[in-house]
C-alpha cells in the first residue's frame, strides 16, 4: 500500500496523479503486505529451538515505526507460530489470512520470543489507520491562514478500494480538521455527501473525486 498527500488549492491545477502514474500505483494482483516484513525461519534455528515444530514459524525481520507490526507490539526477531489456531508456515499464507480477516476482529497470535511462547490478542486487519505520513505531512501541505485549500492523503488498498483522508483548516477556529473515508470511489462519494463539508471544502473535494474517477 502506498500513501500520497496532495494539496488542493482553489482555481489551481490539482496535484493528483495522471493516468500513467496512477497505473504505476495499482496494487499488485498477488496479495502482498510489505509492512509486515516476514520471512521463513532459517533451517538452522530448528536445531537450536526444539520447541519449534519443523517447517513452522515466520520471523519478524523488521518493525518500521508506524507499521502494523509496531501497532501489534511485535518485535524484531519474534517468531510467529500460529494465528487463531492456524499454524503459520509461509509469508504468503499469513498475508492471505490477514487480507481475509474481518476488520477489527481480534484473535490469538502465538509467538516465540526469547525462547518462550507468548500469546497476543491482535487484529490483523485493524480498523485503525496506520499513522503513515499523518498530520505532519498534511500540515506541511497546508498553510494556516493561507488561501482556501484541502490536503488529501490517499492510500491505495486491495480490491480496488482506497482510503482518503481530507484535511483542512476550519474557518472560524483555525483548527486542522481531518475526515477519513474508506471504500470504492462511489462509496467514498456517498460518505462525503453525508459528511457535509463546508462549501469551500466541498467544492475542492468534489473536483478531487471527479479527477480520480477519470483515472
Amino acid at each position: 500500500m502506498r500513501r500520497l498527500v496532495y494539496p488542493l488549492f482553489a482555481l489551481l491545477a490539482l496535484g493528483l496523479p495522471g493516468r500513467a502514474a496512477a497505473q504505476d500505483r495499482e496494487p499488485p494482483a498477488k496479495p502482498q503486505l510489505p509492512e509486515w516484513h516476514l520471512a521463513r525461519v532459517p533451517r538452522v534455528l530448528y536445531a537450536h529451538l526444539p520447541q519449534l515444530p519443523q517447517g513452522q514459524g515466520l520471523v519478524v525481520e523488521k518493525v518500521p515505526p508506524g507499521s502494523r507490526t509496531e501497532q501489534m507490539a511485535l518485535q524484531e526477531d519474534d517468531i510467529l507460530l500460529s494465528f487463531d489456531g492456524r499454524a503459520l508456515h509461509l509469508p504468503e499464507q499469513f498475508y492471505r489470512i490477514a487480507l481475509a480477516e474481518d476488520p477489527g476482529r481480534k484473535a490469538p497470535l502465538v509467538i516465540l520470543r526469547a525462547g518462550k511462547e507468548v500469546t497476543l490478542q491482535v487484529a490483523l486487519n485493524s480498523t485503525e489507520p496506520l499513522p503513515g505520513p499523518g498530520k505532519g505531512a498534511i500540515k506541511s501541505a497546508l498553510k494556516r491562514g493561507g488561501p482556501p485549500a484541502v490536503a488529501i492523503e490517499c492510500t491505495y488498498l486491495d480490491g480496488g478500494k482506497m482510503r482518503l483522508i481530507f484535511a483542512y483548516y476550519g474557518e472560524m477556529t483555525s483548527k486542522l480538521e481531518t475526515v477519513t473515508c474508506t471504500g470504492t470511489l462511489t462509496e467514498i462519494e456517498t460518505q462525503v455527501r453525508e459528511r457535509q463539508f463546508p462549501a469551500r471544502v466541498q467544492e475542492l473535494v468534489d473536483v478531487a473525486i471527479k479527477r480520480l474517477k477519470k483515472e
